[in-house]
């Protein structure tokens, strides 16, 4: 394949020529002429100032217009569309599957612009902007706030980008509705309110809520809560009342006759988390049971238990 190292010097009129073709040459290729033509469109283009040489007709088909003239037009781009002196071969006679193709003709011959059918070339000074990563926090509440709701108030401070390009840091609060229901590992973000770097889009926030831990409740499973409740051996064999208290401060009585055994549940409706769907639906409050044994007995009592247990029946 030739190359086209590069246009002539200007002639005497000023006007610059193409490069000829002997015989000998090889085909050219789309981007060779392609490349011609470009440098011939933009020197003599319409938007320059000056008015281009008299002979400029003969570098495009005889015509006296400019480049930019004479593509603007479906019958003026026909003349362009193939280089003088060439003709187009099918191959359909020996193989109708393989493309027409441009081959040169024994004449020396100049180069022309190729036709609007080469591939357009779309130049941008501006660049799309980059998408940073999302900037994670923690966000910490206690059951009592995920069970009534509450505003929480963050203060960040984020590196800004000013107009003279200068990087300087900012604070800014952010207010944060916690919902009532709000479960473990919920994300809140703020679009826009991280940081900013030259290139970049500004950074989002996302705050993960965390539950933090609580001295006596503990969150289970979706909205219930569950509580560990002591009672003494001889209380979980004869029954008891035992004073719950609840998330919201107050406390429950609650009886209990049947026989404790180790290991067991009692539920209280009602009295869990709210749902962050309904609000207004509440889950369980679980309370399990953790029996507490004498440390020792003395030989006397311990003949006293066998006499009394002895004659018991055992599931």
């Amino acid at each position: 394949m030739s190359s086209i190292s590069g246009l002539r010097q200007p002639s005497p009129t000023g006007a610059y020529s193409l490069p000829c073709l002997s015989a000998a040459s090889k085909p050219l290729s789309i981007i060779d002429f392609s490349k011609a033509y470009k440098f011939i469109a933009l020197k003599w283009s319409l938007d320059r100032k000056g008015s281009p040489p008299s002979n400029k007709g003969k570098a495009h088909g005889g015509s006296d217009r400019s480049p930019k003239d004479v593509m603007t037009t479906a019958d003026d781009c026909s003349v362009y569309s193939r280089p003088a002196g060439y003709e187009r071969k099918s191959m359909a006679a020996d193989s109708p599957k393989r493309p027409t193709t441009l081959t040169a003709s024994p004449t020396s011959v100049c180069c022309r612009p190729m036709s609007l059918r080469a591939t357009s070339i779309v130049y941008s000074q501006t660049a799309a902007k980059k998408t940073p990563q999302p900037i994670e926090k923690k966000l910490e509440c206690t059951l009592e706030e995920l069970l009534h709701g509450c505003v929480k108030k963050v203060v960040v401070v984020r590196d800004v980008l000013s107009e003279a390009g200068t990087i300087r840091e900012e604070e800014e609060e952010l207010k944060i509705n916690v919902e009532p229901g709000w479960r473990q590992g919920t994300r809140i973000m703020f679009e826009g309110k991280g940081d900013e770097r030259p290139g970049y889009m500004p950074a989002n926030i996302v705050f993960v809520m965390e539950e933090k831990p609580h001295p006596l409740f503990k969150r289970r499973g979706r909205d219930d809560l569950e509580i560990v409740a002591e009672v003494p051996l001889v209380r979980a064999l004869t029954g008891c009342t035992l004073q719950v208290p609840l998330l919201c401060g107050e406390t429950m009585a609650l009886s209990i006759e049947e026989i404790i055994r180790p290991g067991s549940e009692k539920g209280i409706r009602g009295q869990g988390m709210p749902s962050a769907k309904d609000p207004a639906a509440r889950g369980e409050l679980r309370i399990a049971f953790s029996i507490g044994f004498p440390q020792g007995l003395s030989e006397e009592r311990r003949v006293e238990l066998v006499s009394i247990l002895s004659g018991c029946d055992y599931a």
